[in-house]
């Protein structure tokens, strides 16, 4: 139970367009096998929007994938909201990567790119372990 983790409903979004290969519906499955059809940019964003407010204690986020290190957003930080509207940075990304413990529920997180990048971005699904019981 301590590895086990809950996928709820969720939906990508992203300033960058995706490829149609990976589409971005592909998170509704929680499969990494979504991509971006260009390079990011500083200020370009991917948006996880949760059909209800998520309650863990743990939860793990990454601007790409660690198979591929040209495909991560390396320089950004990571934004959540409780409400889906109102976002507020809860911390920066290390390596591409961002993990929280005990976060407040949430209904949206967003990662930002602080940087230009000369890769498409593979996007991974979040991580997400339940409260314990």
């Amino acid at each position: 139970s301590h590895f086990a983790t809950i996928k709820p409903k969720v939906t990508l979004t992203s300033s960058m367009p995706e490829n149609p290969r990976f589409p971005y519906s592909n998170i509704s499955k929680y499969s990494d096998n979504i991509r971006t059809k260009r390079t990011n940019r500083k200020g370009d964003w991917i948006l996880f929007e949760f059909e209800e407010k998520v309650e863990c204690r743990k939860v793990e986020f990454c601007g790409g994938t660690y198979a591929v290190p040209s495909r991560l957003i390396t320089k950004g930080y990571l934004e959540l909201s409780e409400d889906g509207k109102t976002f507020k940075r809860v911390g920066d990304l290390e390596n591409g990567h961002i993990t929280l413990i005990n976060p407040r529920p949430f209904k949206a997180a967003r990662i930002v790119s602080e940087s230009d990048h000369d890769n498409v971005v593979a996007i991974p699904s979040p991580r997400i372990y339940p409260k314990w019981r």
